[in-house]
């Protein structure tokens, strides 16, 4: 059975200066966990942010939830959560203080779930962002993000440095609030290594075109056989498939 689209992509154009994306067409499946890979550079959080509105696109259109983004940007937003590598935060504030205002804008905002996931992260309210490592930011960008019942979460190469540990806590972390649901989870990376048992659809970029969008079972062509494959077999077939179809290193 094919699942609807969350999200769907036609003939989107972006000029930003001396970087150029032109003709991109894409669609994504509710319900599951979609890696974006390329190389850096290869536009993938120009894109990630042009779905959001955040960069405008010249031509083009991007729905989501079946609506158009420039036409119901803020009721889109109310069912996102989204994490960008760069953050959007007042460095001078605390995390309490922060919450507070970001929580403004979403109608299903759960601080006691907020701080909970402050305690599980241990990190301090009132602690001012400024003073915080990176690791700990993106901790304080995911509590914020699982705390107001998103249905789609965007996360712009999230694992990018950080410690192997923190990475695969930050995995567990998303995979539970995923589990179950009808949840969609979009994240970039340029790391091809140790996702391939974590993801269930894959959208590839190169030479800033897509050059591939489908399934796991389509990548690897094995079908339900994927789930019964050592971990290491898996991870090796992965690399191999995408050194065919991005005809270089990830």
């Amino acid at each position: 059975m094919t699942k609807e689209n969350i999200i769907k992509v036609e003939n989107l154009g972006i000029d930003i200066g001396d970087f150029s994306l032109k003709d991109i067409s894409f669609n994504l499946p509710y319900g599951t966990i979609i890696a974006f890979i390329g190389n850096n550079g290869s536009g993938k959080s120009v894109i990630l942010k042009a779905l959001l509105n955040i960069i405008p696109f010249y031509k083009g259109t991007v729905t989501i939830f079946n609506e158009d983004i420039k036409n119901k940007e803020k009721w889109i937003k109310n069912k996102i959560a989204f994490v960008f590598d760069d953050g959007y935060f007042y460095e001078n504030m605390s995390l309490n203080n922060m919450a507070t205002i970001i929580s403004s804008g979403y109608t299903k905002w759960n601080q006691a779930l907020f701080n909970r996931y402050l305690q599980d992260f241990e990190l301090d309210g009132n602690r001012e962002i400024s003073s915080l490592s990176k690791g700990m930011k993106m901790k304080f960008s995911l509590a914020i993000s699982l705390s107001h019942d998103a249905d789609l979460l965007i996360m712009d190469e999230p694992t990018n440095g950080l410690d192997l540990f923190f990475r695969e806590e930050l995995i567990k972390v998303i995979k539970e609030y995923i589990e179950g649901t009808n949840k969609t989870l979009l994240f970039s990376t340029h790391i091809a290594t140790d996702i391939s048992n974590f993801v269930d659809h894959f959208l590839i970029i190169h030479n800033r075109k897509i050059v591939f969008n489908s399934s796991k079972e389509e990548l690897f062509g094995l079908g339900d056989k994927n789930n019964k494959l050592e971990k290491g077999i898996l991870e090796q077939e992965f690399q191999n498939k995408l050194k065919y179809l991005y005809n270089g290193s990830v």
